[in-house]
């Protein structure tokens, strides 16, 4: 949980804030495979930023609830100017993934009060950095016992049975990135 902490600082210092929060809901929208479908969602996003010449930085969690199903939080780095394209594009992308429309499958939402607002820090009096921290903290809730206690984490709820990986990010902001660049 740390690393995902570590990452989101990260971005901030890259001049690549995560500023989009996307829940995608699998069961919802009928996606049978939810980690085929993350990655390909995130490679779309990729590569469809990378030809607008725009770096992509991500860091995502699984989680499985009763009565939610598997579903996945994305904490995303979007250039401000290209959120309405990328949203736009994101409605094509959910088919290529295999998701059938459902009501409430799919929600994105600026991290903070607007999706600039991590680029001017404070807007109406509040603080990027508080919402970052805000979501982070809702992302890791599902953490070992042993990491609330050292994170001090004040949500705490079981992240649900799954199979495979529950937490990643991009190359560009993992714990390699980040070292080669305090070198």
């Amino acid at each position: 949980m740390r690393n995902i902490t570590a990452a989101a600082a990260f971005t901030a210092q890259q001049d690549r804030p995560l500023n989009r929060h996307t829940t995608i809901h699998f069961d919802k929208c009928g996606i049978a495979d939810p980690v085929a479908a993350l990655r390909g969602f995130t490679k779309l996003a990729r590569d469809w930023l990378a030809i607008k010449g725009a770096v992509f930085s991500y860091v995502w969690v699984r989680e499985s609830g009763h009565g939610k199903g598997e579903h996945a939080h994305l904490l995303m780095h979007v250039t401000p100017h290209l959120v309405a394209a990328f949203a736009r594009r994101e409605r094509g992308w959910r088919k290529l993934i295999g998701a059938q429309r459902a009501r409430g499958a799919f929600r994105s939402t600026a991290v903070g009060r607007s999706y600039r607002h991590a680029e001017v820090g404070i807007q109406y009096g509040e603080h990027y950095a508080d919402h970052l921290r805000e979501i982070i903290g809702y992302l890791v809730k599902g953490a070992e016992p042993r990491a609330v206690k050292a994170l001090q984490l004040s949500r705490v709820q079981p992240g649900g049975e799954l199979w495979g990986k529950r937490t990643g990010m991009s190359e560009n902001i993992n714990r390699t990135a980040r070292a080669r660049a305090s070198i």
